[in-house]
Formats: structure tokens, sequence, C-alpha cells
């Protein structure tokens, strides 16, 4: 039999930013590798998907069924070494990363580490928002303790505050400050974060609507693509759905100003070295003045997002349509382990959506129902898309 030719590996570690940072990693070890599955969506028949679990084959018939062939070899790295490949392709880039790309000897073309973590460190987003005023305004970044006291003392401090860390995906490790005595209560936690990079502080705003931009830039320092959709976050700032249409007049609003920070920003990302998949997050607050504003750019994320996903989803399966790519926990979600059984409570919506997740993944010794299920909805308008989402979660939270 002959041995298939694998064209690029594929390795998604959802836990590079924490990693970048230095940060323990156990309590969310499992739940974030089970998302690896995503880079699924992403690979071609001639590819490779290394993951950390085993799927099982229903997951992989479900997925054919709906336009979506599997990758010519899908491999549990714990349990088999992966078939030799041309090239890697990861989420982000780590040590760790670029070791499993090795034991398939795959090129890794890849910036330097150091330009990889400064890209991903706030304090890069921090220095251009203040440069070009991309950013929320009179936001601060802290490297030690000093600089949050001195931030603590000035004049013009105004609540709600928050804390982000340095490294870390969108609402990892943000700390909100209403009061004076929350700024007490906050050394241990800052002075933990100076031990992995420092912390950006800046007003808690309250946002309208969130909105994400990614893009592809290459080593020549050409820009493949660059592309805009609505993003929702949870009251903490936390991921969980991309909104992908045709149309969207939430969006077009504010695209000007998404376009020139863009714009900015890839250039300084080429400039400082970097290149490879990125992803921008921005949100438009209530100033409490009677108007809305933009800032445009809040984090910037050297790596694959999450809208890189909906937008690959989109192209495959609903190319014209309404589109939200959304999470659910497992906490929300007990679901079955059979697909019929999930047709059979969801009636005619599933034809209107793809579960972008298996049912089980087996860990160690047990098929366990992933942490969380990602799904992909599709409709012929905006209106019918949220209410096919309502719809559904309410079939399968109960709620």
């Amino acid at each position: 039999m002959t041995r298939k030719t694998i064209d690029t590996s594929w390795y998604c570690d959802p836990l590079f930013d924490l990693k970048l940072g230095g940060y323990p990693t156990d309590k969310v070890h499992r739940s974030a590798l089970e998302m690896g599955v995503l880079f699924y969506l992403l690979c071609n028949e001639s590819d490779q998907l290394i993951i950390d679990f085993t799927m099982p084959q229903s997951f992989i018939d479900y997925m054919r069924s709906k336009g979506i062939p599997p990758p010519a070899s899908i491999i549990n790295r714990s349990q088999k070494n992966p078939l030799q490949s041309v090239t890697g392709t990861a989420w982000g880039w780590t040590t760790a990363t670029e070791d499993v790309f090795s034991r398939c000897n795959a090129i890794c073309n890849k910036p330097d580490t150091a330009i990889i973590s400064r890209i991903n460190n706030r304090k890069f987003c921090h220095e251009l928002g203040l440069h070009y005023g991309l950013g929320v305004e009179g936001s601060c970044f802290c490297s030690t303790i000093d600089d949050f006291n001195r931030f603590r003392q000035s004049s013009d401090l105004t609540y709600p505050l928050v804390i982000k860390p340095a490294f870390g995906g969108s609402g990892f490790g943000f700390k909100r400050l209403v009061s004076e005595a929350d700024f007490s209560d906050s050394y241990e936690l800052v002075k933990e974060y100076c031990r992995h990079g420092g912390f950006v502080i800046e007003r808690w705003c309250n946002r309208i609507c969130d909105l994400s931009t990614n893009c592809l830039i290459h080593q020549d320092g050409t820009v493949e693509y660059v592309r805009y959709q609505r993003l929702f976050s949870n009251s903490f700032g936390a991921f969980f759905g991309i909104y992908c249409g045709p149309a969207d007049p939430v969006l077009d609003k504010w695209k000007s100003g998404l376009q020139h920070a863009s714009s900015i920003v890839i250039s300084e990302m080429i400039k400082a070295g970097y290149y490879g998949p990125a992803g921008f997050d921005s949100f438009v607050y209530d100033t409490g003045y009677g108007y809305q504003r933009l800032a445009p750019i809040i984090e910037i994320n050297g790596r694959y997002v999450m809208s890189h996903i909906a937008r690959s989803v989109r192209s495959r399966i609903a190319p014209e349509k309404h589109c939200l790519m959304r999470m659910i926990s497992k906490k929300r979600c007990k679901l079955p382990d059979s697909y019929d059984v999930i047709a059979e409570k969801l009636g005619e919506t599933m034809n209107k959506l793809c579960i972008l997740t298996p049912l089980r993944v087996y860990h160690n010794t047990q098929w366990l129902q992933p942490s969380r299920m990602a799904l992909f909805l599709y409709d012929d308008s905006e209106d019918g898309l949220f209410d096919l989402d309502k719809k559904v979660v309410s079939l399968l939270t109960n709620e």
C-alpha cells in the first residue's frame, strides 16, 4: 500500500497565551487541548491533524455529511507518532509546539520566539494604542508595584477600572476595580502579574458591541487578506461567539475605523519582524456623554484566532448565509453521545447547524463530553439567525 504524503501538519495548542506568560496550566489543560479539534476545520484532505486525545469515528462521519472531509491523517500524539510532513502550522508558536513538529520533520516557518512574545504581550498593544490613539484613553502599563502605585495616585483616576495581565487570552485574569478599596485588595494579584510580564490597567468601558479583525501576513511583508467580523464576549471580556454575514450594518458603521487601525498595526507588526496569522479585538463603547466611540485595537494576537475558524467553516458549508459560530459550556449543556438523539431533540433546526466539536473524546481511560461545545449556525437573514440561536440554545440547555 502506498504511504500517504502529508502536505501540512496542524497542531492547535490553545494554551499558547498562558505558556508565553509562564502561567500554570494544570487546571485548564484538558479543556484547552480539547479545542485542538477546531483545526480540523482548516485542514485539507492531504493534511495531518495532530491532537492530544482520540476522537470517535462518528464525528468524522458527521463532518463528512456536512461537506467537510477529514484530513489524510488524524493522530493522537500521546499514542502514536505523527506521519512525516512537509510543513507544520501551529495555533501559536512555543517551544513545545516546535517539538511536536520536529517529530514529523516538518518545516516550521515562523518568526523568532522573542518576536512572537513581544507581539503577544499587551505592552506592545498598549504602546501602539498610546502612540496612535487606538486604545482606551488613560490606560497604563505597569511592570512593577511602583508603577501601580503611581497610577493609583494620579489625579484623574476614575472608576471602574480593569487590570489585564500582559499575557493571556481575552478575559483571562481580568480584575475589575470599582472603588479605592479594590486597589488594596489587588496587591497580591498584581505582584503575581509582575512576575509574569506586568499588566495593563485601564478604564472599564460600557461596551456596546465587540468587533474582530483577522489577517495573514507573509514573510515577505505582503498581506494575503484582512477580514472584519462581529465578536461576542461575556461581561468579563471572554469570547463566546463570532458573527459573519453577507452584510452587517453594525460592523459597517465602524469599518473605516477598523481598516485604518488594522493597517497601522499590521505595518508595525511587520516592522517588528512578525509574520503569520494574526487577530485584533476591538469594541464600541458608550462614552457617557451622549455618543459612542470605537476603541479600534484593544487586543493584538500573533496567532490564529477564532474568527479564522469561523470564516473557514462559512466558506465550506454556508458561503452565502448569515452565520454564527458560538461556544456553549458543558455546565450548561449535557449532550447525548448520539447525533440521532440530538437530531430528534432539535428537529428541523438540525439542518441549519453544524456541531464543530465531537460529542465525546477519549482521555486516558474513558470517553468524556468535551468541556465546551462549538456550534456553527446559519440562516438566510440576520434576524432569522439570532432567532435560530435562541431556539437551539434553549433546546440544548433547557434554559
